[in-house]
């Protein structure tokens, strides 16, 4: 179930082994198999957007995909796993980066960070007029902390700086406050932060 300001929605999702979704102007995207797809609710115009291995190449295998408010664009996050000496097991994050792309899989473009260290990244969002992306980021041996793009400028900030885990951010429709999970007091539980103090 998909609830915005707007209308509720019930849409069947097929049962991948891993998928993550996302919801806006009555489109879907969707991770299936290392690749992202649109389709509307229904499932009618299904289109693939974008594989891990497609060229221009992505560094490492794309990830947590959300569409632009005028549903033109997608963001997501691309990783690359560490692996064992025996080249077997996943042994950590090698980086992860930052990309947007149109629908149409025009335009491919790295969205660059400027983080010190390598980087962990996940659920990238659009605001609502698609000017900033917030997303979670953490280094090896650190906590998951707030970031926010600027998409106009390039300009990247950190929104707060805790000892807790902040993950999961998500704007208000009018973008003055952000709703994301933390860990503060051992528990998980959503916080909302007014954005314009």
């Amino acid at each position: 179930i998909l609830l915005n300001s707007q209308k509720l929605a019930v849409i069947k999702l097929p049962q991948w082994e891993q998928m993550r979704a996302s919801v806006r102007n009555n489109k879907i995207a969707f991770i299936k198999e290392k690749e992202i797809f649109t389709a509307k609710p229904d499932g009618a115009d299904l289109s693939k957007i974008l594989a891990s291995d497609s060229l221009p190449r992505i560094n490492g295998t794309v990830d947590y995909p959300a569409l632009s408010p005028d549903g033109k664009k997608v963001v997501f996050v691309s990783y690359k796993s560490l692996y064992d000496r025996s080249g077997l097991k996943p042994a950590g994050q090698a980086g992860d980066s930052l990309y947007t792309v149109n629908i149409d899989g025009s335009e491919l473009k790295r969205i660059p960070l400027a983080l010190e260290g390598s980087l962990e990244l996940e659920r990238p969002v659009y605001n609502s007029n698609g000017d900033k992306i917030i997303f979670s980021a953490k280094s090896d041996n650190s906590l998951w902390q707030l970031y926010l793009y600027n998409t106009r400028t390039g300009g990247i900030k950190q929104i707060l700086d805790t000892d807790e885990n902040m993950r999961f951010p998500y704007f208000s429709p009018d973008d003055n406050y952000l709703a994301f999970s933390s860990d503060y007091d051992g528990d998980e539980e959503v916080q909302i932060l007014d954005l314009r103090n």
